[in-house]
């Protein structure tokens, strides 16, 4: 898998097409996926070939070279790491212009893989000009070109308000595209003051939640299982995969006994 995936990558280099270059690089992206499968295949107790050590053995010794990556990062190069994770950092790299940035960037990847065994290797994804490091597996960064990449924030979730999401995408862009975190602040405290006052439209309140299974099968009673509940008790039938749209209310105690349907939410009525 992993010298398909190189070959594929070594044609994306070479090819002078952007639609092939796109289809080779979903390609290598799903040869990539299914080879880190492997971890959770072994780890999983009731696979055919199921290996305990190996999951383990996989773990130890991504942490081995990541730790060696960011090492050598750090004492021989001068970097700062801001960010790390199982398989990949962040770092801020010392030197003016962005092509003087790169040029270290690329000549630290080609020195850390003359260190690392077989087909491991570290890949240089890209120059970001800036980045907004929440916590593990949750930030942005800004590349050069002004696109925004987030992983694992509220922008891309389903599960979180329209006025969350919106809120957040105008603090980001402030934030990464402008460097402007007194502006970022405002933004949050208008929009806090705007709900305060009951100025949010309804429908950029309510968050939407998948049923995934039959009601009496759910041991934790979230929002939105809480309001499925309650339509069942009325008696309209809830099935798994019905998405539950709920609004939750001001007030004390668990946010599932403070959350109503978002079709019956009256500003006016649940101040």
């Amino acid at each position: 898998l992993l010298e398909e995936r190189q070959k594929i990558k070594t044609k994306m280099k070479e090819t002078q097409d952007p639609i092939e270059k796109i289809l080779l690089d979903y390609r290598q992206k799903a040869i990539k996926l299914l080879a880190n499968s492997f971890y959770g295949y072994y780890g999983y107790a009731k696979a055919r070939w199921y290996c305990k050590e190996c999951a383990e053995s996989v773990t130890a010794w991504g942490r081995k070279y990541i730790e060696l990556v960011w090492k050598e990062l750090e004492e021989k190069f001068g970097f700062k790491v801001l960010y790390i994770d199982t398989d990949g950092l962040y770092a801020t790299i010392p030197g003016g212009e962005s092509e003087e940035i790169k040029k270290k960037a690329l000549e630290f990847v080609k020195y850390i893989n003359s260190k690392l065994p077989g087909l491991l290797e570290l890949e240089y994804e890209g120059f970001y000009k800036r980045g907004f490091f929440v916590t593990k597996k949750r930030y942005a960064v800004i590349d050069e070109e002004g696109k925004v990449i987030t992983r694992g924030l509220e922008i891309v979730r389903r599960d979180w308000s329209e006025i969350a999401k919106e809120t957040q995408a105008r603090v980001l862009e402030t934030i990464l595209k402008h460097g402007d975190v007194e502006e970022a602040v405002r933004i949050v405290k208008e929009v806090i003051q705007k709900l305060a006052n009951y100025e949010i439209p309804p429908e950029k309140l309510a968050i939407y939640e998948q049923i995934t299974r039959p009601l009496h099968e759910y041991k934790a009673i979230g929002p939105h299982v809480a309001v499925a509940k309650k339509l069942a008790a009325k008696g309209v039938k809830i099935k798994p995969g019905m998405v539950i749209g709920y609004i939750v209310l001001r007030g004390d105690g668990p946010i599932s006994n403070r959350a109503i349907l978002a079709e019956e939410y009256d500003p006016k009525k649940h101040k």
